[in-house]
């Protein structure tokens, strides 16, 4: 029984693992190899951490280009808004 107990319990924690990385955006394959790397045990601890700091970069590099969208956009509203509408407030945007 107490083997049993503990088989569901991880079961329990691998399905909440695959949410998460499902979450964070990996993909099915991804996300499986992960899975079986994680069902191996401690010894594969390097791979997944390598996947993972992979992850992470690529939804870094991901971010800073939004944000450099976001600030060329800003661009061109300020000046439009300085330029031939003054009329118009930067604030409302935010409605």
């Amino acid at each position: 029984l107490r083997r049993e107990a503990w088989q569901m319990i991880k079961q329990e924690a691998l399905a909440g693992l695959s949410l998460t990385l499902q979450d964070i955006g990996f993909a099915p394959d991804e996300a499986e190899n992960y899975m079986r790397l994680a069902q191996e045990g401690d010894s594969t601890g390097a791979q997944r951490m390598l996947m993972l700091n992979q992850k992470r970069r690529r939804m870094l590099d991901e971010i800073h280009f939004h944000e450099k969208q976001l600030d060329r956009l800003d661009y061109l509203r300020y000046a439009l808004q300085k330029e031939s509408m003054p009329e118009i407030r930067m604030n409302q945007d935010n409605k």
